[in-house]
Protein backbone atom coordinates (compact mmCIF):
# COMPACT_ATOMS: atom_id res chain seq x y z
CA UNK A 1 0.00 0.00 0.00
CA UNK A 2 1.56 3.48 -0.66
CA UNK A 3 2.50 5.69 1.58
CA UNK A 4 -0.19 8.43 0.43
CA UNK A 5 -3.38 5.85 1.52
CA UNK A 6 -2.47 4.80 3.82
CA UNK A 7 -1.78 8.35 6.10
CA UNK A 8 -5.92 9.00 4.34
CA UNK A 9 -6.62 5.76 5.72
CA UNK A 10 -4.96 6.48 9.41
CA UNK A 11 -5.93 10.06 9.32
CA UNK A 12 -9.94 9.21 8.89
CA UNK A 13 -9.40 6.44 12.05
CA UNK A 14 -8.17 9.49 14.26
CA UNK A 15 -10.70 11.86 13.34
CA UNK A 16 -13.24 9.41 14.39
CA UNK A 17 -11.73 9.00 17.66
CA UNK A 18 -10.51 12.98 18.84
CA UNK A 19 -12.37 14.92 16.26
CA UNK A 20 -16.48 14.24 17.62
CA UNK A 21 -17.93 17.04 19.90
CA UNK A 22 -20.71 16.56 22.53
CA UNK A 23 -23.68 18.04 20.79
CA UNK A 24 -26.53 16.63 22.72
CA UNK A 25 -26.38 14.85 26.04
CA UNK A 26 -27.93 11.70 27.24
CA UNK A 27 -27.53 9.12 29.75
CA UNK A 28 -26.82 5.66 28.35
CA UNK A 29 -25.98 1.90 29.06
CA UNK A 30 -25.34 -1.35 27.33
CA UNK A 31 -26.08 -3.98 30.37
CA UNK A 32 -27.70 -7.01 29.34
CA UNK A 33 -28.37 -5.51 25.84
CA UNK A 34 -28.85 -7.36 23.00
CA UNK A 35 -28.08 -5.91 19.37
CA UNK A 36 -27.95 -6.57 15.68
CA UNK A 37 -25.29 -4.51 13.37
CA UNK A 38 -25.00 -4.40 9.46
CA UNK A 39 -22.23 -2.37 7.99
CA UNK A 40 -20.63 -2.02 4.62
CA UNK A 41 -17.64 -0.08 3.58
CA UNK A 42 -14.71 0.20 1.80
CA UNK A 43 -11.54 -2.51 2.11
CA UNK A 44 -7.72 -2.03 1.50
CA UNK A 45 -5.05 -4.82 1.90
CA UNK A 46 -1.78 -3.59 3.35
CA UNK A 47 1.42 -5.42 4.53
CA UNK A 48 2.83 -7.76 1.92
CA UNK A 49 6.69 -8.52 0.43
CA UNK A 50 6.57 -7.36 -2.84
CA UNK A 51 4.77 -4.33 -4.38
CA UNK A 52 0.96 -3.35 -3.38
CA UNK A 53 -1.40 -4.47 -6.15
CA UNK A 54 -4.97 -5.02 -4.32
CA UNK A 55 -7.31 -1.85 -4.93
CA UNK A 56 -9.47 -0.46 -2.67
CA UNK A 57 -12.82 -2.96 -2.76
CA UNK A 58 -16.50 -3.43 -1.17
CA UNK A 59 -17.12 -5.03 2.23
CA UNK A 60 -19.73 -5.78 4.40
CA UNK A 61 -20.69 -7.27 8.03
CA UNK A 62 -23.49 -8.51 10.27
CA UNK A 63 -22.98 -8.97 14.20
CA UNK A 64 -24.81 -9.95 17.09
CA UNK A 65 -24.13 -8.04 20.54
CA UNK A 66 -24.62 -8.69 24.54
CA UNK A 67 -23.73 -5.81 26.61
CA UNK A 68 -21.80 -7.45 29.75
CA UNK A 69 -21.32 -3.99 31.19
CA UNK A 70 -23.03 -0.43 30.92
CA UNK A 71 -20.01 -0.18 28.82
CA UNK A 72 -18.73 -2.96 27.28
CA UNK A 73 -20.32 -5.59 24.82
CA UNK A 74 -19.69 -8.71 23.30
CA UNK A 75 -19.74 -9.30 19.72
CA UNK A 76 -19.49 -12.46 16.86
CA UNK A 77 -19.13 -10.76 13.44
CA UNK A 78 -19.38 -12.60 9.73
CA UNK A 79 -17.55 -10.25 7.18
CA UNK A 80 -17.15 -10.84 3.62
CA UNK A 81 -15.50 -9.25 0.60
CA UNK A 82 -14.12 -9.98 -2.47
CA UNK A 83 -10.75 -7.65 -3.28
CA UNK A 84 -9.66 -7.07 -6.43
CA UNK A 85 -6.02 -6.22 -8.11
CA UNK A 86 -5.32 -3.73 -9.86
CA UNK A 87 -2.07 -4.43 -12.35
CA UNK A 88 -2.77 -2.23 -15.36
CA UNK A 89 -3.52 0.45 -12.69
CA UNK A 90 -0.69 3.65 -12.57
CA UNK A 91 -2.94 5.39 -10.18
CA UNK A 92 -1.94 6.23 -5.96
CA UNK A 93 -5.01 5.13 -4.68
CA UNK A 94 -6.61 2.21 -6.56
CA UNK A 95 -10.72 1.80 -6.84
CA UNK A 96 -12.61 -0.58 -9.27
CA UNK A 97 -11.99 -4.05 -10.70
CA UNK A 98 -11.70 -2.87 -14.07
CA UNK A 99 -8.29 -3.85 -14.39
CA UNK A 100 -8.23 -6.97 -12.60
CA UNK A 101 -6.53 -10.55 -12.92
CA UNK A 102 -7.61 -11.95 -9.91
CA UNK A 103 -9.44 -11.32 -6.54
CA UNK A 104 -9.38 -12.13 -3.35
CA UNK A 105 -12.28 -14.13 -1.45
CA UNK A 106 -12.61 -13.46 2.07
CA UNK A 107 -15.02 -14.75 4.95
CA UNK A 108 -14.27 -13.97 7.91
CA UNK A 109 -15.66 -15.49 12.06
CA UNK A 110 -14.39 -12.85 14.71
CA UNK A 111 -15.09 -12.49 18.57
CA UNK A 112 -15.01 -8.85 19.21
CA UNK A 113 -14.80 -6.60 22.54
CA UNK A 114 -16.05 -3.16 22.52
CA UNK A 115 -15.58 -0.09 24.97
CA UNK A 116 -17.83 2.50 25.05
CA UNK A 117 -16.40 5.95 25.96
CA UNK A 118 -19.95 6.78 27.47
CA UNK A 119 -20.43 10.28 28.68
CA UNK A 120 -23.20 13.36 28.33
CA UNK A 121 -23.68 12.71 24.26
CA UNK A 122 -25.61 11.11 22.21
CA UNK A 123 -22.37 10.60 19.84
CA UNK A 124 -20.45 7.76 21.34
CA UNK A 125 -16.32 6.59 20.87
CA UNK A 126 -15.27 3.21 21.17
CA UNK A 127 -12.08 1.33 20.97
CA UNK A 128 -12.35 -2.68 20.10
CA UNK A 129 -10.30 -5.45 19.75
CA UNK A 130 -10.83 -8.65 18.46
CA UNK A 131 -9.64 -12.58 17.54
CA UNK A 132 -11.26 -14.78 14.10
CA UNK A 133 -10.59 -17.15 11.50
CA UNK A 134 -10.58 -15.80 7.66
CA UNK A 135 -11.31 -18.15 5.20
CA UNK A 136 -10.12 -16.79 2.66
CA UNK A 137 -9.04 -18.08 -1.32
CA UNK A 138 -7.45 -16.17 -4.58
CA UNK A 139 -9.28 -16.91 -8.04
CA UNK A 140 -8.43 -16.20 -11.57
CA UNK A 141 -10.63 -13.31 -11.88
CA UNK A 142 -11.65 -14.45 -15.91
CA UNK A 143 -12.28 -18.30 -14.94
CA UNK A 144 -13.19 -18.01 -11.22
CA UNK A 145 -11.06 -21.13 -10.55
CA UNK A 146 -8.99 -21.11 -7.42
CA UNK A 147 -5.30 -20.33 -8.35
CA UNK A 148 -2.67 -22.86 -7.69
CA UNK A 149 0.64 -21.67 -5.36
CA UNK A 150 3.48 -23.73 -4.20
CA UNK A 151 2.98 -24.79 -0.45
CA UNK A 152 6.22 -24.60 1.88
CA UNK A 153 6.88 -28.38 1.27
CA UNK A 154 6.96 -27.12 -2.94
CA UNK A 155 3.90 -29.29 -3.92
CA UNK A 156 1.58 -27.10 -6.24
CA UNK A 157 -1.99 -26.99 -3.96
CA UNK A 158 -4.60 -24.48 -4.43
CA UNK A 159 -3.93 -20.62 -3.19
CA UNK A 160 -6.44 -20.70 -0.27
CA UNK A 161 -6.26 -21.06 3.53
CA UNK A 162 -8.24 -20.73 7.45
CA UNK A 163 -6.09 -18.43 9.23
CA UNK A 164 -5.88 -17.00 12.35
CA UNK A 165 -6.61 -12.92 12.63
CA UNK A 166 -6.51 -10.37 15.70
CA UNK A 167 -8.10 -6.85 14.78
CA UNK A 168 -7.90 -3.61 16.41
CA UNK A 169 -10.22 -0.67 15.78
CA UNK A 170 -11.95 2.76 16.81
CA UNK A 171 -15.38 3.86 15.79
CA UNK A 172 -18.10 6.01 17.40
CA UNK A 173 -22.00 5.21 17.00
CA UNK A 174 -24.15 8.10 17.13
CA UNK A 175 -27.69 7.26 18.99
CA UNK A 176 -30.64 7.70 17.26
CA UNK A 177 -32.75 6.87 19.65
CA UNK A 178 -33.31 4.17 22.77
CA UNK A 179 -32.97 1.54 20.14
CA UNK A 180 -31.22 2.61 17.32
CA UNK A 181 -27.92 3.79 16.12
CA UNK A 182 -25.65 4.79 13.15
CA UNK A 183 -22.34 3.63 13.68
CA UNK A 184 -18.44 4.55 11.62
CA UNK A 185 -15.88 2.18 12.53
CA UNK A 186 -12.38 2.09 11.13
CA UNK A 187 -10.26 -1.65 11.73
CA UNK A 188 -7.14 -2.70 10.88
CA UNK A 189 -6.90 -6.58 10.94
CA UNK A 190 -3.48 -8.57 11.00
CA UNK A 191 -3.35 -12.24 9.37
CA UNK A 192 -0.55 -14.30 11.40
CA UNK A 193 -0.23 -17.09 9.04
CA UNK A 194 -1.38 -19.77 11.82
CA UNK A 195 -3.02 -21.99 9.60
CA UNK A 196 -1.43 -21.31 6.50
CA UNK A 197 1.24 -23.88 5.05
CA UNK A 198 2.41 -21.99 1.70
CA UNK A 199 5.60 -20.55 -0.04
CA UNK A 200 7.17 -17.51 1.25
CA UNK A 201 6.55 -16.39 -2.38
CA UNK A 202 2.86 -17.12 -2.29
CA UNK A 203 2.92 -15.15 1.41
CA UNK A 204 4.48 -12.20 -0.19
CA UNK A 205 2.00 -11.56 -3.33
CA UNK A 206 -0.98 -11.79 -0.99
CA UNK A 207 -1.25 -8.96 1.86
CA UNK A 208 -0.56 -10.16 5.60
CA UNK A 209 -3.57 -7.39 6.76
CA UNK A 210 -6.31 -5.22 5.39
CA UNK A 211 -7.88 -2.01 6.68
CA UNK A 212 -11.49 -1.96 6.92
CA UNK A 213 -13.76 1.53 6.86
CA UNK A 214 -17.57 0.66 7.69
CA UNK A 215 -20.82 2.67 7.81
CA UNK A 216 -23.69 0.92 9.42
CA UNK A 217 -26.82 0.79 11.49
CA UNK A 218 -27.25 -1.07 14.80
CA UNK A 219 -30.42 -2.30 16.63
CA UNK A 220 -30.92 -2.90 20.16
CA UNK A 221 -33.36 -4.73 22.54
CA UNK A 222 -33.27 -4.44 26.11
CA UNK A 223 -32.92 -7.30 28.86
CA UNK A 224 -33.04 -5.72 31.87
CA UNK A 225 -35.78 -3.45 33.16
CA UNK A 226 -33.48 -1.73 35.76
CA UNK A 227 -31.28 -0.37 33.29
CA UNK A 228 -30.61 2.91 32.79
CA UNK A 229 -32.34 4.42 29.56
CA UNK A 230 -31.79 7.31 27.11
CA UNK A 231 -33.00 10.20 28.14
CA UNK A 232 -34.48 12.22 25.58
CA UNK A 233 -36.16 14.86 27.73
CA UNK A 234 -32.08 15.61 28.43
CA UNK A 235 -31.52 16.45 24.68
CA UNK A 236 -32.32 19.83 25.31
CA UNK A 237 -28.95 22.42 25.72
CA UNK A 238 -30.51 24.92 27.24
CA UNK A 239 -29.24 25.33 31.31
CA UNK A 240 -29.42 27.85 33.59
CA UNK A 241 -26.09 29.01 35.63
CA UNK A 242 -26.55 31.78 38.03
CA UNK A 243 -28.02 34.47 35.89
CA UNK A 244 -27.14 33.56 32.67
CA UNK A 245 -28.54 32.02 29.69
CA UNK A 246 -26.22 29.07 28.27
CA UNK A 247 -28.66 27.97 25.70
CA UNK A 248 -26.02 27.20 22.69
CA UNK A 249 -28.19 27.25 19.43
CA UNK A 250 -25.40 26.54 17.03
CA UNK A 251 -24.19 23.30 19.75
CA UNK A 252 -20.30 23.97 18.94
CA UNK A 253 -19.84 24.85 22.84
CA UNK A 254 -20.17 28.58 23.64
CA UNK A 255 -23.12 29.71 24.83
CA UNK A 256 -25.19 32.67 22.96
CA UNK A 257 -24.20 35.43 25.12
CA UNK A 258 -20.90 34.85 24.62
CA UNK A 259 -20.87 33.86 20.51
CA UNK A 260 -20.26 36.35 18.08
CA UNK A 261 -21.32 33.86 15.61
CA UNK A 262 -24.81 32.38 17.13
CA UNK A 263 -26.13 30.79 14.15
CA UNK A 264 -23.05 28.90 12.62
CA UNK A 265 -24.05 25.82 10.86
CA UNK A 266 -23.69 22.42 12.42
CA UNK A 267 -21.17 21.74 9.19
CA UNK A 268 -18.61 24.29 11.27
CA UNK A 269 -18.84 22.57 14.47
CA UNK A 270 -15.17 22.09 15.45
CA UNK A 271 -13.75 24.75 12.86
CA UNK A 272 -14.66 27.47 14.89
CA UNK A 273 -12.80 30.59 17.27
CA UNK A 274 -12.97 31.20 20.90
CA UNK A 275 -15.08 33.57 20.02
CA UNK A 276 -17.60 31.20 18.24
CA UNK A 277 -17.05 31.95 14.29
CA UNK A 278 -15.97 29.62 11.48
CA UNK A 279 -11.88 29.72 11.44
CA UNK A 280 -10.34 30.66 8.08
CA UNK A 281 -6.82 30.06 9.10
CA UNK A 282 -5.47 30.80 5.07
CA UNK A 283 -7.58 33.62 4.49
CA UNK A 284 -8.62 33.08 1.33
CA UNK A 285 -12.51 34.04 2.13
CA UNK A 286 -13.66 30.55 2.12
CA UNK A 287 -13.78 29.12 5.90
CA UNK A 288 -12.26 26.11 7.43
CA UNK A 289 -15.00 24.01 7.23
CA UNK A 290 -15.68 24.25 3.79
CA UNK A 291 -11.71 24.33 3.05
CA UNK A 292 -10.04 21.09 1.41
CA UNK A 293 -6.70 23.27 1.98
CA UNK A 294 -7.15 25.29 4.49
CA UNK A 295 -3.32 26.02 5.03
CA UNK A 296 -3.00 27.18 1.32
CA UNK A 297 -3.92 30.24 0.29
CA UNK A 298 -6.12 30.29 -2.93
CA UNK A 299 -8.88 32.85 -3.88
CA UNK A 300 -11.21 32.22 -7.04
CA UNK A 301 -13.90 33.48 -8.98
CA UNK A 302 -16.94 31.21 -8.19
CA UNK A 303 -17.49 28.12 -6.64
CA UNK A 304 -13.81 26.58 -5.72
CA UNK A 305 -13.09 23.94 -2.90
CA UNK A 306 -9.84 26.37 -1.89
CA UNK A 307 -7.30 24.01 -3.66
CA UNK A 308 -5.20 25.45 -6.20
CA UNK A 309 -6.08 23.66 -9.59
CA UNK A 310 -3.92 20.18 -10.09
CA UNK A 311 -5.06 19.05 -13.64
CA UNK A 312 -3.17 15.95 -13.28
CA UNK A 313 -3.34 14.93 -9.59
CA UNK A 314 0.43 14.74 -9.20
CA UNK A 315 0.79 17.13 -5.96
CA UNK A 316 2.36 20.06 -8.10
CA UNK A 317 -0.23 22.70 -8.75
CA UNK A 318 -0.98 23.58 -12.61
CA UNK A 319 0.60 27.22 -11.87
CA UNK A 320 3.81 25.16 -10.72
CA UNK A 321 3.76 22.33 -12.64
CA UNK A 322 6.50 22.57 -16.16
CA UNK A 323 3.90 18.81 -17.14
CA UNK A 324 0.59 19.56 -16.28
CA UNK A 325 -0.62 17.08 -18.74
CA UNK A 326 1.33 13.76 -17.08
CA UNK A 327 -0.95 10.10 -16.70
CA UNK A 328 -1.67 9.87 -13.13
CA UNK A 329 -0.05 7.73 -10.48
CA UNK A 330 3.98 8.23 -11.58
CA UNK A 331 6.67 9.14 -9.64
CA UNK A 332 7.62 13.20 -10.57
CA UNK A 333 10.31 15.53 -10.08
CA UNK A 334 9.51 18.80 -8.01
CA UNK A 335 8.28 20.62 -11.36
CA UNK A 336 5.60 17.71 -11.78
CA UNK A 337 7.44 16.14 -14.70
CA UNK A 338 7.56 12.46 -14.94
CA UNK A 339 11.12 11.07 -13.35
CA UNK A 340 11.46 8.14 -16.44
CA UNK A 341 14.91 7.21 -14.67
CA UNK A 342 12.69 5.58 -11.71
CA UNK A 343 9.37 4.71 -13.73
CA UNK A 344 11.76 2.67 -16.30
CA UNK A 345 14.20 1.32 -14.37
CA UNK A 346 16.26 -1.32 -15.36
CA UNK A 347 14.30 -4.86 -14.31
CA UNK A 348 15.97 -8.32 -13.96
CA UNK A 349 12.95 -11.19 -13.95
CA UNK A 350 13.07 -14.98 -13.29
CA UNK A 351 10.25 -15.64 -15.86
CA UNK A 352 8.95 -19.14 -15.56
CA UNK A 353 6.46 -20.75 -17.98
CA UNK A 354 4.16 -23.53 -18.73
CA UNK A 355 5.58 -26.99 -20.13
CA UNK A 356 3.83 -25.72 -23.31
CA UNK A 357 5.83 -22.54 -23.19
CA UNK A 358 3.15 -20.39 -23.58
CA UNK A 359 1.74 -19.76 -19.95
CA UNK A 360 3.97 -16.73 -18.12
CA UNK A 361 3.65 -17.17 -14.43
CA UNK A 362 1.25 -14.23 -12.53
CA UNK A 363 4.32 -12.66 -10.66
CA UNK A 364 6.03 -11.90 -14.21
CA UNK A 365 2.69 -10.92 -15.90
CA UNK A 366 1.74 -8.86 -12.87
CA UNK A 367 4.71 -6.66 -13.85
CA UNK A 368 4.76 -7.41 -17.06
CA UNK A 369 0.87 -5.46 -16.77
CA UNK A 370 2.00 -2.60 -15.41
CA UNK A 371 5.20 -2.21 -18.00
CA UNK A 372 2.75 -2.43 -20.67
CA UNK A 373 0.35 -0.05 -19.04
CA UNK A 374 3.31 2.32 -19.00
CA UNK A 375 4.80 2.26 -22.42
CA UNK A 376 0.97 2.90 -23.76
CA UNK A 377 1.19 6.10 -21.47
CA UNK A 378 5.28 7.20 -22.65
CA UNK A 379 4.99 6.13 -26.29
CA UNK A 380 8.56 7.88 -26.74
CA UNK A 381 10.19 4.76 -24.51
CA UNK A 382 10.95 1.67 -26.21
CA UNK A 383 12.71 -0.96 -24.23
CA UNK A 384 15.04 -4.18 -25.29
CA UNK A 385 14.61 -7.92 -23.65
CA UNK A 386 17.77 -10.21 -23.01
CA UNK A 387 17.13 -13.39 -22.72
CA UNK A 388 20.20 -15.46 -20.87
CA UNK A 389 20.17 -19.01 -19.45
CA UNK A 390 22.30 -21.07 -16.99
CA UNK A 391 26.05 -22.25 -17.94
CA UNK A 392 24.89 -24.86 -20.72
CA UNK A 393 27.33 -27.30 -22.84
CA UNK A 394 25.42 -26.37 -26.04
CA UNK A 395 25.50 -22.78 -26.49
CA UNK A 396 24.00 -22.73 -29.78
CA UNK A 397 20.74 -24.34 -27.91
CA UNK A 398 21.05 -21.83 -25.20
CA UNK A 399 21.02 -18.94 -27.20
CA UNK A 400 17.99 -19.89 -29.09
CA UNK A 401 16.16 -21.15 -26.18
CA UNK A 402 17.04 -17.40 -24.82
CA UNK A 403 15.58 -16.02 -27.71
CA UNK A 404 12.36 -17.89 -27.47
CA UNK A 405 11.50 -16.77 -24.08
CA UNK A 406 12.17 -13.56 -25.02
CA UNK A 407 10.22 -13.50 -27.59
CA UNK A 408 7.63 -14.76 -25.55
CA UNK A 409 7.69 -11.80 -22.89
CA UNK A 410 7.65 -9.47 -26.03
CA UNK A 411 4.68 -10.68 -27.37
CA UNK A 412 2.72 -10.96 -23.97
CA UNK A 413 3.30 -7.32 -24.41
CA UNK A 414 1.98 -6.88 -27.71
CA UNK A 415 -1.35 -8.76 -26.46
CA UNK A 416 -1.09 -6.01 -24.32
CA UNK A 417 -1.44 -3.55 -27.01
CA UNK A 418 2.18 -2.15 -27.43
CA UNK A 419 3.48 -1.88 -30.40
CA UNK A 420 5.97 -4.15 -31.94
CA UNK A 421 8.39 -2.04 -33.41
CA UNK A 422 9.52 -0.38 -30.38
CA UNK A 423 10.45 -3.31 -28.53
CA UNK A 424 14.11 -5.20 -29.60
CA UNK A 425 14.67 -8.58 -28.59
CA UNK A 426 18.18 -10.32 -27.91
CA UNK A 427 19.02 -14.08 -27.40
CA UNK A 428 22.48 -13.70 -25.02
CA UNK A 429 22.36 -17.53 -23.48
CA UNK A 430 24.65 -18.97 -21.63
CA UNK A 431 26.93 -15.64 -21.06
CA UNK A 432 26.90 -12.86 -18.65
CA UNK A 433 26.26 -14.46 -15.60
CA UNK A 434 25.26 -12.88 -12.12
CA UNK A 435 25.91 -15.73 -9.85
CA UNK A 436 27.58 -19.23 -10.01
CA UNK A 437 26.61 -22.05 -12.01
CA UNK A 438 27.77 -24.95 -8.96
CA UNK A 439 23.90 -24.35 -7.24
CA UNK A 440 20.66 -24.26 -8.34
CA UNK A 441 19.90 -21.28 -6.47
CA UNK A 442 22.77 -20.24 -8.78
CA UNK A 443 21.48 -21.41 -11.73
CA UNK A 444 18.20 -20.08 -11.25
CA UNK A 445 19.27 -16.73 -11.24
CA UNK A 446 21.18 -16.93 -14.30
CA UNK A 447 18.43 -18.30 -16.27
CA UNK A 448 17.05 -14.75 -16.56
CA UNK A 449 15.18 -12.08 -18.53
CA UNK A 450 16.44 -8.33 -18.81
CA UNK A 451 14.64 -5.69 -19.84
CA UNK A 452 16.01 -1.94 -20.66
CA UNK A 453 14.38 1.24 -21.76
CA UNK A 454 15.74 4.12 -23.90
CA UNK A 455 14.02 7.06 -23.02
Amino acid sequence: MNKTSTKIIVALGLLMLFGMSSAVQAELSLDKRLSFSFAGGGRQPVWNGTSQIWAISSAYAFSLGYGLTEETMLFLDWERSKVYDDTASGKIVKLGKENASQYWKNNTWRLRMKYYMLGNSSFVPYLSGAVGLAFWSVHDYSSGDILRVPDADGEIVDYEATEFLISTGVGYEWFLSDHLSFNLDFHLNYLTLYGTHLSDTANDVRSRGYFDLKAGFSFYFDFSKSRRHFDHDLLSPSHNVEDYDMTDSDLDGIPDYLDFCPESPPEAIGYTDDTGCPLDSDEDGLPDYLDRCPFVYYKSEGEHDGCPPDSDGDGVVDAEDACPDNPQGYVVDEWGCPIKSEIFARRTLQVRFSESGEYIDFVSRRYLDSLALALKQFPEVSCEIRGYTENLDDLEYSRNLSLQEAEKVRDYLVRRRVTRDRIKIYGVGAEKFIATNSTREGRESNHRIEIVFDY
